[in-house]
C-alpha cells in the first residue's frame, strides 16, 4: 500500500519524528465487523486515487464455501425512488431516494456482520505489527462498537426490542473479555456505539445505532432499548 500511494503520503522532517515519539496516550479501535480479503493489486487501476485502489484488495462477506461470515445485521439502503433519503446526500443538494429492503441473502444486504471473533485477532494482529511490549505499554480502549437496527425507518414498537443487538455487543464483549484472559491485552475501555440513534452519514437518521430509540417526530424524545435496559444491568454486574 505504501508503493501504491507514495507521494501522497505526508513526509515527516526528523525534527517531528522525534517530537512525535512517545506522545502516545491511549490506543483507539473501533471495530464493527470482518471480512475476506484477497489480493488484487494485478486487477486494480492505480490511477484511481481512492482508498479501495490504494489497498490493492478485494473485500467480501462471502466465503470459498458460499456462506457468509457472520450473520448480517441490516438491510442496505438502495436507491429507487420510494422514500426520500434524509442523510448526507440532502447536503449534497443530490435528490437521491431510499429505501429498505427485506434480508434476503447477498449482495442485498449491508455492511456490518456479527463476527465477534474478529476484535481478539484485530488485537493480536496489532500486537505482532507493533512488537507486544510496544503495544501493551498503552490503554487500549475499543472506542465504537456496535450494529444498526435490522431495517431501515424500523418502527419504534421493533426498534425497543433490540434483541439482535444485544446479541451482537454480548459476542464482542464475551470473546474481548477472553482475549484480555488469555493474553493479557490492556484493554481500558470499551464503548457501545451509540449511546442515542444518531445522524449516520449517507443514510441521516433512517439507519439507528443507538441503544435510546430516539423520535424524531415527537420533539426528539428518547426511549430505552433493550439493549440500554441489558448494557445497565451488564456494567452493574448483574
Amino acid at each position: 500500500m505504501k508503493s501504491s500511494v507514495n507521494a501522497r503520503l505526508p513526509r515527516f522532517t526528523e525534527e517531528e519524528s522525534k517530537e512525535l515519539q512517545g506522545s502516545l496516550d491511549f490506543v483507539g479501535l473501533n471495530y464493527y465487523t470482518a471480512y475476506y480479503v484477497q489480493n488484487a493489486s494485478e486487477e486494480l487501476d492505480p490511477s484511481l486515487r481512492w482508498y479501495e485502489s490504494d489497498r490493492q484488495a478485494t473485500v467480501g462477506h462471502v466465503g470459498p464455501d458460499g456462506k457468509l461470515i457472520g450473520e448480517a445485521m441490516v438491510c442496505m439502503c438502495v436507491w429507487d425512488g420510494v422514500r426520500e433519503c434524509t442523510g448526507f446526500f440532502k447536503f449534497l443538494n443530490r435528490r437521491k431516494k431510499c429505501h429498505s429492503i427485506h434480508l434476503q441473502g447477498p449482495p442485498q444486504i449491508g455492511w456490518i456482520f456479527n463476527c465477534p471473533w474478529g476484535l481478539p485477532k484485530l488485537l493480536s494482529w496489532m500486537e505482532n505489527r507493533y512488537g507486544k511490549e510496544e503495544f501493551q505499554a498503552h490503554p487500549i480502549i475499543i472506542t465504537e462498537n456496535g450494529c444498526m437496527d435490522r431495517e431501515l425507518n424500523v418502527s419504534k414498537r421493533k426498534a425497543l426490542n433490540d434483541t439482535r443487538r444485544i446479541n451482537y455487543l454480548s459476542g464482542s464483549l464475551e470473546h474481548l473479555a477472553n482475549a484480555i484472559r488469555n493474553y493479557g491485552y490492556n484493554v481500558q475501555g470499551f464503548f457501545a456505539w451509540s449511546l442515542i440513534d444518531n445522524f449516520e452519514w449517507e443514510s441521516g437518521l433512517v439507519c439507528r445505532f443507538g441503544l435510546h430509540y430516539v423520535d424524531y417526530d415527537n420533539k426528539l424524545k428518547r426511549y430505552p432499548k433493550a439493549s440500554a435496559k441489558w448494557f445497565k444491568a451488564f456494567l452493574a454486574g448483574k
